[in-house]
């Protein structure tokens, strides 16, 4: 059997799925794939440098830079004595006998050279070791060289030299593959460089010099050509012929120029090369001047291949080639210009290896697209005939030229026709669009063949087979040859009737109630500015808004149940619609708020009659599932004017106007004016005061005493609060307090009058315990009253103030105490059992129930100063019934265990009557004004007591 054929079947079956893997990757994991590219390309390049084959062009790339750099200036302090062509010549073939160098320095000796560096081989023994010893010793700095032998033993000068030196430094040099020298080693085995040691030397006689790490190689900055170095040679100094000014204080170098048996390449001098002397003059040049070359990093090295690899390849894969050309061309050049600056700067970066590493990413992103456009190119004509065998929509081609029609199988079947149907011609499809619609398909195609449309789309109905219509999205677009005539065009056919009517009813649920089916809040106001832009154009032309809200909604939707709230809202709309005309517009605002549109009116009166019929529809009671409901409402009015701007500004201007209707009672109906807004803004702005004043701590706090009648003693104190507006002054607590409680606010007040109260008595029992017992009385609202953590404040309060519970009274006033009994009777006794009193305030103006009020932990009842007769003569007939009055609250206070407070009292026959009627305590103006803390202390500095 053979299995060659089945071997290279599963071969192309298994390389397929392995292609289609390795795509599927690619779009699930986008940028890992992205960095792919760059990041092999940074392998590679990092590769073969490690393995050296970058090397030479970095080579090359730095001997440019040096040739581009140009020169640099010599440093003054050194000077080169050659041992030049000349000098050999007359003295002979080299090396020359010590006395040479004796009488060099027997000649240096009187120019004040701050040190002699001698690079001159005297390794072997010589009878004139000593006299030249003894040169060295006068001149007194000389540095001498040494070196070692093929075996690593060190050739060092003779004993006698060694001792008479002031220093000795080593001259190997380190060549790179190409010969050129770019590092050298300052410091072999403990002895320095030659360069190094004479700088050593120099440091310690003239001036310092900062040196390097000696045990890091060194990058030699090349100043330029060894013919810029200044010199002179061997025989003139020997002739007398340099000044001894040249030498004075400065570095003279001793070496070979006229010979290559030392040669030295320079990026400046390879052909012919130098002499090592050069090397030394420019290394101690670079220390002198602290411009040696400082190469890049590894870390920096790392980051270049990251940045130039990965990261390049993940920015640049989804540009377009002409773009990733330019990008690369940039980066190029830019990276050049910034090595040269850096190497003029004194760093040496690398240049050839980061600009090649930038070219073959780009090599490696362009042949990457290349691959994925060739499989996306693939996937595309896959797509795209799947597409046309399972599009949802029908597809069509018509041929221009020779207006054949050509419909795909769907476009037939979308219409319930078989796929067999003939359907050649554009009358085929014209005849089977709706009437309606077929003038206007006809005019969008012709738009866009004649180029006045970018390309056709257009809905329209079309028959079915059964005779129904459905609604399609027709879209093409016309192939045009070079003279820009349509030649052809092609396109597609979907089927949009679900679609259309879910639009529909978006649009129904966007601008129409769900519970009562009348136009919504956005709608309203989308008429109500087209009714403002209309009254611009026509001032004379008014129309009118009414804001509907209904008075006893809550109540019936809270008791009856949200179920028959919804019916009610629904039988009200019904209501409003039948009470009104066809063409006025109701609307549902909210839940229990409808507006009014009237469009237009004439004069003020059609709105007060539109409004009073709307009273009338709804005087009727409803009968909802066995309920019979009675309900009102109250109606703002606000008439068009040229100042409204925005339809929000009417809806508020009757929503001001309803709240005044609602304010006087229930079925009213009221005109907004401008002086409602005004008052509406003032108590916002004291709303907006009233907080920050809470912040800016602008309350105080006033003591009115409460004496005993039967010894005129001060028993204690009712805190009260007081606000000193920064611009309105004293705002009075009948103004604010009000609003306090409406918007919450009352309970931060509460917290801080407790606090403060309680800190003050507390003062007061140290400064005069000869007035207790003492207690403070402080107002407490029903809002606090209902406060989760009433009594855990209460404890801390009176635990931070070292008081007990004895020394507090709470003071509720009876509405607030009637609305909470049930909820906070609990709440009640558990301030009685931590010796807090309870007293009901303001007795006698709220309604009571005496079957709730003697089941409360109560200590006091107070009588509100209405009671109080206010004149001297009691034989009147409605002081008789005041005092009335007064005596049955206390005999039912007395009978129910309770004591009384009469507030208000401001006369001496007052008193008089009140201790008649056994009454307890008492306090008002007769015995003082509510008075800050200071006055307190001047009447219990009396013993307090009262005259």
């Amino acid at each position: 059997m053979d299995w060659l054929p089945y071997l290279k079947k599963a071969w192309e079956i298994q390389k397929d799925r392995w292609r289609k893997t390795f795509w599927t990757y690619r779009q699930n994991r986008g940028w890992l794939v992205k960095v792919l590219p760059g990041g092999i390309a940074a392998l590679l390049i990092a590769a073969l440098l490690r393995l050296g084959v970058w090397q030479p062009l970095e080579y090359a790339a730095w001997d440019n830079l040096f040739r581009l750099r140009g020169g640099l200036p010599w440093d003054d302090r050194i000077v080169l004595v050659a041992i030049d062509e000349a000098s050999l010549k007359q003295w002979g073939p080299f090396p020359w006998s010590r006395q040479r160098y004796v009488e060099l320095l027997q000649g240096l000796s009187h120019t004040q050279a701050a040190v002699v560096v001698l690079d001159v081989p005297l390794f072997e023994p010589d009878a004139s070791d000593y006299p030249l010893a003894a040169a060295i010793a006068q001149q007194g700095a000389v540095v001498l060289v040494q070196s070692w032998d093929s075996a690593g033993l060190p050739l060092l000068p003779s004993a006698p030299l060694r001792t008479a030196a002031a220093a000795i430094g080593h001259h190997l040099t380190r060549q790179e593959a190409d010969g050129v020298t770019r590092q050298v080693n300052l410091q072999i085995h403990g002895v320095p460089m030659l360069p190094v040691a004479a700088a050593q030397v120099y440091t310690l006689l003239q001036r310092s010099i900062p040196l390097p790490d000696l045990n890091q190689p060194f990058w030699v900055n090349w100043l330029g050509s060894t013919q810029q170095v200044p010199q002179v040679s061997f025989i003139d100094v020997q002739a007398g012929k340099v000044p001894a000014a040249r030498f004075e204080h400065k570095i003279v170098l001793v070496g070979l120029t006229a010979t290559i048996l030392d040669s030295l390449q320079t990026p400046f001098d390879r052909h012919p090369a130098v002499g090592e002397i050069y090397l030394h003059a420019t290394v101690l040049n670079n220390l002198l001047q602290q411009n040696g070359l400082c190469p890049l990093p590894a870390s920096w090295l790392i980051l270049v291949f990251l940045l130039g690899g990965p990261g390049l390849s993940l920015v640049m894969t989804d540009w377009r080639m002409s773009k990733q050309f330019m990008i690369l061309a940039a980066l190029c050049s830019g990276w050049g210009m910034v090595s040269f600056l850096s190497f003029k700067a004194g760093y040496l970066i690398p240049v050839a290896m980061p600009i090649l590493l930038f070219v073959v990413t780009g090599g490696a992103i362009a042949l990457d697209e290349r691959l994925r456009m060739n499989q996306r190119l693939k996937q595309s004509e896959e797509r795209y005939a799947l597409a046309v065998q399972g599009s949802n929509e029908g597809l069509w081609d018509w041929d221009l030229q020779t207006q054949a029609l050509y419909f795909s199988p769907r476009w037939k079947t979308m219409l319930g026709y078989s796929e067999e149907e003939p359907c050649h011609q554009l009358e085929d499809w014209f005849r089977r669009v709706s009437p309606q619609d077929l003038e206007t398909l006809k005019q969008a195609i012709a738009d866009h063949l004649v180029g006045t449309t970018p390309h056709l789309e257009q809905e329209y109905r079309l028959l079915y087979q059964d005779g129904t219509s459905r609604w399609m999205l027709c879209r093409g677009i016309a192939i045009r040859n070079d003279r820009g005539v349509a030649y052809r065009m092609a396109g597609s056919q979907a089927d949009i009737t679900d679609l259309k009517r879910t639009n529909e009813q978006l649009h129904y649920h966007a601008f129409y109630d769900k519970l009562t089916g009348l136009p919504n809040r956005t709608l309203f106001l989308e008429e109500l500015r087209q009714a403002i832009a209309c009254n611009r154009q026509s001032p004379n032309r008014q129309f009118a808004v009414l804001f509907i809200d209904l008075d006893r909604f809550k109540m019936a939707n809270d008791s009856l149940g949200h179920e028959i709230g919804d019916l009610l809202l629904v039988a009200i709309a019904y209501r409003l619609k039948s009470c009104l005309s066809s063409n006025i517009l109701v609307a549902r605002l909210s839940s229990d708020e409808f507006t009014v549109l009237l469009n237009p009116v004439h004069q003020i009166d059609e709105a007060l009659r539109c409004a009073e019929r709307i009273h009338q529809g709804l005087a009727s009671p409803f009968s909802l599932n066995g309920h019979e409901i009675f309900t009102a409402a109250s109606i703002g009015i606000a008439l068009s004017s040229v100042e409204a701007e925005q339809p929000e500004d009417l809806l508020r201007d009757a929503d001001i106007a309803m709240y005044h209707a609602k304010s006087q009672g229930q079925a009213r109906s009221v005109v907004f004016d401008p002086a409602m807004r005004s008052r509406t803004l003032s108590r916002l702005q004291l709303e907006t005061d009233l907080r920050r004043a809470i912040e800016r701590q602008e309350f105080r706090i006033v003591y009115q005493p409460i004496v005993c009648l039967t010894t005129t003693k001060i028993i204690g104190f009712e805190a009260l609060i007081r606000w000193h507006h920064p611009s309105r002054g004293r705002v009075s607590t009948a103004e604010f307090i009000p609003l306090a409680e409406e918007t919450g606010l009352v309970a931060l007040l509460d917290r801080w009058m407790l606090q403060q109260a309680c800190q003050q008595l507390a003062l007061w029992k140290t400064q005069f315990p000869q007035c207790l017992p003492l207690k403070m009385s402080v107002n407490l609202s029903g809002i606090q009253l209902t406060t989760p953590d009433l009594i855990q404040q209460v404890d801390q309060v009176l635990q931070a103030n070292g008081l007990t519970g004895h020394d507090l009274k709470l003071e509720i006033t009876e509405s607030a105490i009637m609305l909470t009994a049930q909820s906070v009777a609990t709440l009640l006794a558990q301030l009685r059992e931590r010796g807090i009193e309870l007293s009901i305030d303001d007795f006698g103006t709220g309604y009571s129930s005496l079957a709730r009020l003697h089941r409360l932990p109560i200590n006091t009842l107070k009588i509100d100063r209405s009671f109080i007769p206010t004149v001297t003569d009691r034989h009147t007939t409605q002081d008789h019934e005041n005092w009335e009055i007064v005596r049955t609250i206390i005999v039912l206070a007395h009978n129910l265990g309770l004591d009384v407070i009469a507030e208000g009292v401001e006369t001496i026959e007052q008193i008089h009557q009140l201790r008649s009627l056994h009454c307890e305590y008492a306090q008002g103006f007769f015995f003082s004004r509510p008075i800050d803390a200071a006055a307190v202390a001047v009447l219990l500095s009396n013993s307090g007591a009262m005259a």
